[in-house]
């Protein structure tokens, strides 16, 4: 209730803060999936960047997070709605709707980053990709497909973050290979329950909080006293060292990100490595 209760009024204040020019207050968005089917994937993100905001310790920076309505239609909108919003000088994205390529195009100067790879292609000089570009060709399913679609396919499955969903095992009765290549490293038993006891009721942490840490972690460091145009020539020269190890942009890319691969186990029904 307290995020739906944020969420509205992220929406409201767009127009109270449009006269500001000199913000006090920096806010780094957030577009993703609280509601309908894919609400997992903006939670997961929504408490790893809570975390990673309280370890950065500025106290300017505020995270702003914002419902994508759950489709692509919506998801413009609302990312035309944040580029308008002077307090926001950097977005982070995941799920279908926030990175289709029409909403990555709404964000226009603001720069992004998406979180995972969604199956994004050729992004724009502002739209920089937390992931190894080279995995998508090792996928036998689009990086684009609906969860619903894939669960029906029959046979091998090699695919990106959809297939890591936690819905996902419970939703198809045959996990025989079912294969995630990503460059997310999944959260280990430290960070898992730092991440559990950072709030009330917070349920265990998916594939993607590690990495959702990480966006925000970068998020702050190029944010700080800069223009969007500044944050976004902080990113492309961006060193930075977080829980994934060294990341910088090429091409709108993770440079020699990580290639990680997973399988579900037949037990528990639960994420293992796969070699």
């Amino acid at each position: 209730m307290a995020v739906r209760v944020l969420l509205v009024w992220c929406l409201m204040v767009f127009t109270g803060c449009a006269v500001q020019t000199t913000p006090s207050v920096i806010r780094i968005g957030l577009l993703a999936p609280f509601e309908g089917r894919y609400r997992e994937i903006g939670y997961d993100l929504l408490y790893a960047a809570r975390l990673a905001l309280r370890d950065a310790g500025q106290a300017h920076l505020e995270l702003f997070p914002i419902d994508d309505g759950g489709a692509v239609e919506s998801a413009i909108d609302r990312a035309e709605a944040l580029r308008r919003n002077p307090l926001v000088q950097v977005v982070m994205v995941a799920g279908l709707a926030a990175t289709d390529p029409q909403t990555l195009a709404a964000f226009g100067d603001l720069p992004v980053i998406v979180i995972g790879h969604w199956g994004v292609e050729n992004p724009p000089d502002t739209v920089f990709v937390l992931a190894n570009a080279e995995s998508a060709q090792m996928w036998t399913v689009s990086g684009r497909s609906e969860l619903i679609d894939v669960v029906e396919n029959e046979g091998e499955l090699i695919g990106g973050e959809i297939l890591a969903l936690a819905q996902f095992p419970r939703l198809r009765e045959d996990l025989t290979g079912v294969t995630i290549i990503t460059s997310a490293k999944f959260p280990d038993a430290a960070f898992s329950t730092r991440y559990i006891e950072s709030d009330l009721y917070v349920d265990p942490p998916g594939l993607l909080a590690m990495l959702g840490y990480d966006a925000t972690g970068i998020a702050a460091q190029v944010s700080m006293g800069r223009s969007r145009e500044q944050v976004r020539q902080a990113l492309t020269t961006l060193d930075y060292t977080g829980l994934h190890g060294t990341i910088r942009f090429n091409r709108g890319f993770w440079q020699d990100a990580p290639i990680y691969g997973y399988q579900y186990d037949r037990e528990t029904r639960t994420l293992i490595d796969f070699p």
